[in-house]
């Protein structure tokens, strides 16, 4: 028993549980190797803790005690936490997949459901544009610009919205003096423009842009039928029953086609680690309140 409330045996086990943490932040692959022994190491500081803690129970002051039973939890949320899962999956955009790869038993496993990617979104910042005009399929101007700008070119104005750099392509609006818009062009020739419009655009050139934000649309279906549909971005999942799609990858195959890559999670033990940490935090703050109110910081102060 003395070995489970020993606080040499504790911190040793704190000193080795950080070291083989670093390591299993590095890659989905080097967690799963060692998610076993970060495991066994979890248990073993629970029950440590949870053992010092109980034959301390009349000693402890209530900061202390407050601390211990943060930590206790916290180290319960991840032993609750290691029921969970992360699957990753690649989709080309307009595709479905039923299965994605679990690293906990390395294969690959159904969802249960149909994970469609609808559409895949770059958003960039803004970018200096070539942009040649043509008037009745004639040489009118060339146009210096930054996409999220406008020009004029009488009696139309032209803003320009957004560029495909990969498809080099430009997207304009065509408004009227008065601000009415006419419709949509897009450089690659398509437009819902009415027919006698008389203007051409053609994109010349551009400065390669940088990505500001990317996300895709996703929807979920079972037996044809919709269940849910949202947006993934990287930091920002699209969550439902207890499952968070996180976009790992935007990229393009060698043919040209996009696909984007979901994380699939599910962690039943974070309200655990959340209630830990405020438990942990109010422990720090009481103790930090009595430390300062202690008899010999009063005597510094009143000195």
């Amino acid at each position: 028993m003395s070995i489970f409330t020993s606080l040499k045996v504790a911190i040793g086990l704190f000193a080795l549980f950080i070291c083989i943490l670093v390591p299993s932040t590095l890659s989905l692959k080097l967690a799963s190797a060692l998610a076993i022994p970060i495991k066994i190491i979890t248990t073993l500081l629970f029950l440590i803790l949870a053992l010092c803690t109980l034959r301390k129970l009349k000693s402890l002051r209530t900061a202390t005690l407050l601390i211990h039973l943060g930590t206790i939890v916290i180290l319960l949320g991840s032993l609750i936490s290691s029921l969970g899962f992360v699957a990753t999956v690649n989709v080309y955009e307009g595709d479905t997949t039923d299965t994605a790869y679990r690293w906990d038993v390395q294969e690959d496993t159904g969802l249960g459901f149909d994970l469609s990617v609808v559409s895949i979104h770059r958003e960039y910042y803004p970018v200096a544009v070539k942009v040649g005009v043509l008037n009745n399929g004639r040489q009118a101007a060339l146009i210096l610009t930054r996409t999220g700008d406008s020009f004029s070119f009488p009696p139309y104005l032209i803003q320009v919205q957004s560029i495909d750099p990969a498809a080099k392509v430009l997207k304009l609006s065509i408004h009227t003096p008065n601000g009415k818009l006419l419709g949509t062009y897009f450089t690659s020739g398509h437009n819902d423009l009415p027919p006698d419009f008389p203007l051409d655009f053609k994109l010349v050139a551009f400065k390669a842009p940088q990505l500001k934000r990317v996300w895709v649309d996703l929807k979920l279906l079972k037996n044809g039928e919709m269940i849910a549909a949202g947006t993934s971005e990287v930091n920002q999942p699209f969550e439902w029953q207890g499952l968070r799609f996180f976009t790992t990858e935007v990229n393009t195959d060698p043919y040209g086609r996009p696909y984007a890559g979901i994380q699939i999670s599910r962690d039943p033990g974070v309200p655990y680690l959340y209630a830990g940490f405020i438990i942990f935090c109010f422990g720090l703050i009481l103790m930090a309140r009595n430390l300062y109110k202690s008899p010999a910081r009063s005597r510094k102060l009143a000195a």
